[in-house]
């Protein structure tokens, strides 16, 4: 998605002009200040819509990409137990197979 695209998409459209006039691009936005914002002629409530939803493009690029697998977390005691049975339905001390003959 293009820069004036996500303004678009914030009902912020007005400001594209603004920021490409600037340099502002998508390596930049995530720097942008209040301060930036009010240089560019950005009304205060404009400022605080865009201040979040950059926020909001800083974490998304904190999660890990759809895709990679988390860490996978320690086995449970219950979890080790199950590990050696072919089946975690069968109670504890019970083999899976009995009936199977």
């Amino acid at each position: 998605m293009g820069l004036g695209e996500w303004l678009r998409g914030l009902g912020l459209g007005q400001y594209e002009t603004s920021f490409r006039e600037n340099g502002v691009d998508a390596e930049v936005l995530p720097d942008l200040t209040d301060a930036d914002l009010e240089k560019l002629g950005v009304l205060l409530g404009h400022r605080k819509r865009l201040l979040k939803a950059i926020a909001g493009l800083k974490s998304a690029a904190a999660e890990p990409v759809s895709g990679q697998q988390a860490a996978k977390p320690e086995p449970k005691p219950h979890d080790a137990e199950c590990l050696h049975l072919k089946s975690c339905s069968a109670p504890s001390g019970l083999d899976s197979d009995v009936g199977a003959a």
